[in-house]
């Protein structure tokens, strides 16, 4: 998972083509492992991933893929040459990074959600500006539905326009039916009559506070009930795949972060938070944490060191994300002699975040990469990046900004600069394109 322009798709096309065509050389999974790609499954719950698709978009080396705007699931079978008496089977989500926003809803009813959006929106100096107004206006004598849906909408585009993550409903970015609003929101006036907070015109809602709830309530009723059909359609069906994976692969583009100015850092940061409160990696059996069935099982003495140290992992691990691969993508837009830096700014960004969990869990394993999924350019000298072109064509080169050594205390939108690289992926499809740590990803993932 990640935010929009994270590099899922791409993430996930380049390790298709890769399993699908493994090379150790240029792969390397375990201890120079060769994996057999055995066949394509069926997706359990979603569309399929439209990796074929995908893949000669690539090719072009004129676009990335088009962008993600519905749920989309690759599952395959696969054997590898280390597992003696078994095989393995994998499957893989794809969804827009917009949805992120609205995994909030899952545990949370109308009355929660509002209270929880609106502390965001008062307690979080990166969105004072855009929520000011509608803020103001909820404290007004009278108002009004449409009122409050025309304040929260615009409150909604500003923060798009100033790169602020937290976007709910964000069916006002990409509709049910997967149509992405950014152009519209770009042209404004009229083009936003077909932008909801809902899944469509009669049934949108907005956060109400708490005064304003018991001061309207048919209001209220009629948001509550809007809420939730669109957390039902749109965030459960997300979060229910979710809590079942084995593995969490979390793309962190540190780049955009810091192209895009602190307030997007700290949008994407709490984002995250929420993520992980709503998932719980590390839970195990019911949901308890292996320091809670140690409590329980301590006057059973030694066979609470028993359960400790050999059976409770293994059972603990039942349908439970035991993983979270932490990768800061796109580490080709920056030099090579920057990449370390991704990786513990990454680092930064997340223990605070996960520290807990993996010192709760049963078994948690925790892992951070700089990674780009299809590698783009060649460092050079004097700092600089040449993009790959057709042999005999000319590099085009590239200065990006230096990557810091920590986070900044405070920084500006457009105070680092990262050119994007147009993709350069081999036509032949049974060649996967070169990369940057795909394979150290997909080998902690995997074994």
């Amino acid at each position: 998972m990640g935010l929009y322009r994270s590099g899922k798709t791409v993430f996930l096309t380049s390790l298709i083509n890769h399993l699908q065509n493994h090379r150790p050389d240029r792969f390397l999974l375990g201890k120079n492992a060769r994996l057999v790609f055995a066949e394509e499954l069926q997706p359990s719950l979603f569309e399929r991933f439209p990796y074929s698709q995908h893949r000669d978009r690539l090719v072009t080396g004129e676009a990335w893929p088009e962008k993600t705007r519905g749920v989309y699931e690759y599952a395959c079978r696969y054997y590898r040459s280390d597992w003696h008496f078994s095989r393995g089977e994998l499957s893989m989500l794809d969804f827009p990074g917009e949805r992120m926003a609205d995994l909030m809803m899952v545990n949370a009813t109308f009355d929660q959600w509002s209270d929880l959006m609106l502390s965001i929106l008062r307690d979080h100096s990166e969105y004072h500006e855009p929520a000011t107004p509608y803020l103001k206006l909820m404290d007004s004598a009278a108002v009004t539905e449409t009122d409050l849906l025309d304040a929260y909408k615009r409150l909604l585009v500003q923060c798009f326009f100033q790169y602020r993550p937290v976007i709910s409903p964000s069916a006002i970015l990409i509709s049910p039916a997967g149509d992405w609003h950014g152009e519209a929101l770009k042209q404004g006036g009229q083009a936003l009559n077909q932008c909801f907070c809902g899944l469509d015109a009669d049934s949108q809602f907005v956060p109400l506070s708490a005064e304003l709830r018991e001061r309207y309530p048919g209001m209220r009723h009629r948001f509550s009930a809007n809420y939730r059909n669109y957390r039902h359609k749109i965030a459960l069906p997300l979060a229910t795949w979710m809590r079942g994976c084995d593995a969490l692969v979390v793309l962190i583009d540190v780049t955009t972060l810091l192209a895009g100015g602190e307030g997007m850092y700290q949008g994407n940061r709490e984002l995250l938070r929420n993520l992980i409160d709503l998932l719980k990696p590390g839970h195990g059996y019911f949901g308890l944490t292996i320091n809670t069935m140690r409590d329980i099982l301590d006057p059973l003495g030694g066979l609470t060191r028993l359960t400790r140290h050999k059976l409770w992992p293994a059972i603990l691990r039942w349908k439970n994300i035991s993983k979270i691969a932490f990768v800061a993508t796109k580490a080709d837009k920056v030099h090579e002699s920057d990449r370390d830096r991704l990786r513990e700014l990454t680092r930064d960004m997340t223990v605070p975040i996960i520290a807990k969990r993996e010192f709760q869990a049963a078994q948690l394993d925790v892992g951070y990469f700089a990674c780009a999924a299809v590698s783009s350019t060649r460092s050079a000298s004097g700092h600089q990046l040449q993009a790959y072109r057709e042999p005999g064509t000319d590099a085009e080169c590239y200065t990006p900004s230096h990557v810091p050594d920590n986070w900044p205390q405070t920084w500006s939108h457009g105070q680092f600069r990262f050119p994007n690289v147009r993709p350069w992926i081999p036509r032949l499809r049974d060649s996967a394109p070169d990369h940057i740590e795909l394979d150290r990803v997909a080998d902690f993932l995997m074994r």
